[in-house]
């Protein structure tokens, strides 16, 4: 057996959500968008779970054993997170493990949020666990996502995606956003502003489709010797064209300059720019006026050059009517709850971002420009003279917006404008 198929059997066999076990049921008393996100996602998540004919008869089985095991699973996988976190947890619920177990236990079998989400969204807190209903996580989100890419202009969502085609696309609108010095394409000849020989000054080498920081590189240039740094090697100047365009070859790599953030958040960004996860939605209706929905601080750790969770970053929510920001999270959830830099030990409860203003009128002001689009989730960097945009994503993580369950996706204006977009005839 492939070790692919391996893999997707095991993840069949012991999912971390079963919509079967959910559909229809935990909305009661619930109305609005929420619910209808929910149940649209889980009706996806169902079609897929039925459309087995282009599985193997082996895989198949592993899906039927794994939705009739959930019951013991989610037990399973409940009492498995408590233990793992439960020095981490705050009073009162430090106290009471069990009470808490249960509490995940249930939210998995009636409202299909993963054990991992229940921490992540903090529903041991009984504020957060009464607004349940209204939390997406991040396998309902990737369906309802590409369910509205289906319906939106092909060339406005690859506009927005790439990040070269971005780029471009900022510069004729006099957006601001982090520059392309140079780019190739599939390993043929580069284009560029300068020379590539020409270039000084610390560069970031990546592909113009990754996601989560995948293929980001820093390349660093040396003033004294006058060559670069890259891969832990030293490189002269003329050999960084070879570099990039081995980078592209069956892809396109961007050479982009490396960003520092502004000095009132530089003790909170680690070796890497640290990034606004701003996340913008237009109001449903002829207006179609975007406004921001949520946003999220990500910060990089160790030697790590890029900021993403993936990447073993943290985040922090961000209150949007001020600019300030909460404890912070890494992707490994039991890992508890960060409240100082782990590297610089500054403060990150209750720090408030610079320009943050400019940083929310920067997002919904480009958002304009392409209102067909429901939602957008924004990289921005806040640097010394003000924020810059990095980069657009149409696939955004819905769970970093949603950190310590200070807000829950079903009540912002994302829910309503990807519903609109969804069922269009029903508004």
């Amino acid at each position: 057996m492939e070790p692919s198929t391996l893999r997707r059997s095991l993840r069949a066999v012991f999912p971390d959500h079963c919509a079967v076990w959910c559909y229809g049921r935990g909305d009661e008393g619930t109305t609005g968008d929420a619910v209808a996100l929910r149940r649209h996602a889980m009706h996806l998540m169902l079609k897929y779970d039925r459309n087995l004919a282009v599985r193997n008869p082996f895989e198949k089985f592993c899906r039927i054993v794994g939705t009739l095991a959930w019951p013991l699973n989610a037990l399973i996988r409940a009492a498995a997170a408590t233990l793992a976190i439960r020095n981490q947890l705050p009073e009162p619920a430090a106290r009471q493990p069990f009470r808490v177990f249960l509490q995940c236990w249930n939210c998995a079998l009636r409202h299909n949020i993963a054990p991992k989400a229940f921490f992540k969204f903090r529903l041991f807190l009984d504020a957060n666990r009464a607004r349940v209903r209204y939390y997406l996580q991040d396998h309902e989100m990737a369906y309802l996502v590409r369910a509205a890419w289906k319906k939106l202009d092909h060339k406005l969502t690859h506009t927005v995606n790439d990040k070269l085609e971005f780029f471009q696309f900022c510069q004729v609108n006099g957006v601001a956003t982090v520059p392309v010095l140079a780019y190739c394409i599939d390993g043929k000849e580069i284009t560029a502003q300068t020379p590539v020989e020409q270039l000084t000054g610390d560069l970031m080498l990546k592909y113009t489709n990754s996601a989560s920081g995948e293929g980001v590189e820093m390349v660093a240039w040396n003033d004294a010797t006058r060559d670069w740094r890259y891969n832990d090697q030293t490189i002269p100047t003329q050999r960084l064209a070879e570099v990039l365009r081995q980078k592209s070859v069956g892809r396109t790599a961007i050479l982009q300059t490396k960003l520092m953030n502004h000095p009132d958040i530089k003790p909170l960004t680690g070796r890497g720019l640290s990034t606004v996860r701003m996340l913008t939605a237009v109001e449903p209706g002829d207006a179609g006026v975007p406004r921001v929905a949520a946003a999220g601080l990500r910060m990089s750790l160790g030697a790590s050059v890029v900021d993403n969770m993936s990447a073993g970053g943290i985040a922090s929510p961000i209150n949007i009517e001020n600019g300030t920001l909460d404890s912070a999270v890494g992707k490994d959830i039991f890992k508890g709850w960060v409240n100082r830099h782990p590297d610089s030990g500054a403060k990150i409860g209750d720090a408030m971002l610079p320009f943050w203003r400019e940083t929310c009128e920067l997002c919904v002001r480009t958002h304009a420009l392409v209102k067909g689009i429901p939602t957008i989730g924004w990289d921005v960097a806040i640097l010394a003279d003000g924020p810059i945009l990095i980069e657009a994503n149409l696939g955004w993580d819905a769970e970093l917006v949603q950190l310590l369950g200070k807000t829950a996706l079903g009540e912002t204006l994302a829910a309503s404008a990807l519903r609109h977009c969804l069922t269009p005839a029903t508004h």
